[in-house]
């Protein structure tokens, strides 16, 4: 839900919300160029308004965000798509990902899945089909445990905490987890 002041979620204060998504974009472009960078196509799964797509977008050549939620990519279009050539949004069925196997070098899902329970097993394995390299979620501790358990080609590289600071619940705080194909 998006309040009068453009605020997602619930937090009341502006000021808050900022500094978390600062907090949080910071922490994401440090992930991404650890990673290297410079990724042909990245997918960010649940963009919801495209904030964090457009980070993505410096770090690839195409960057393509989608979202069950016709208003916010249709926000997400209006707010980006004249001036960032290399940036796509679109609506996609919450089945299946409308991209072919290994799509994508790089699948962003930032706290998505923790708000999925009916068909999450099966959107993570989607996730992992058009998904040729890393998949980063932010989730809660339970999300990535149940991807961990999950078989596949993806391991976990890197695993570290996301702290948004001391004015926020520890609830919501929950880890980065980065996983690749390439590990043996």
């Amino acid at each position: 839900m998006i309040d009068r002041f453009g605020v997602v979620g619930g937090i009341s204060n502006i000021a808050e919300y900022r500094m978390r998504n600062y907090i949080e974009e910071k922490k994401l472009r440090e992930v991404l160029k650890m990673l290297g960078g410079g990724f042909r196509r990245a997918l960010d799964f649940g963009c919801g308004y495209g904030r964090l797509t457009m980070i993505l977008a410096e770090h690839s050549l195409k960057a393509i965000g989608i979202d069950v939620n016709k208003e916010m990519i249709e926000m997400a279009k209006r707010v980006y798509d004249d001036d960032f050539p290399n940036v796509e949004f679109r609506v996609y069925d919450g089945a299946k990902i409308p991209y072919d196997n290994d799509f994508f070098d790089l699948t962003l899902s930032f706290t998505v899945l923790q708000h999925i329970d009916k068909n999450r097993a099966q959107l993570m394995r989607e996730i992992k089909r058009v998904t040729s390299k890393y998949i980063i979620l932010v989730e809660r501790e339970d999300i990535i445990e149940e991807f961990l358990r999950m078989k596949g080609d993806f391991k976990l590289a890197w695993l570290f905490p996301r702290y948004l600071g001391k004015t926020f619940s520890s609830k919501y705080h929950g880890y980065y987890a980065i996983f690749s194909k390439d590990l043996e």
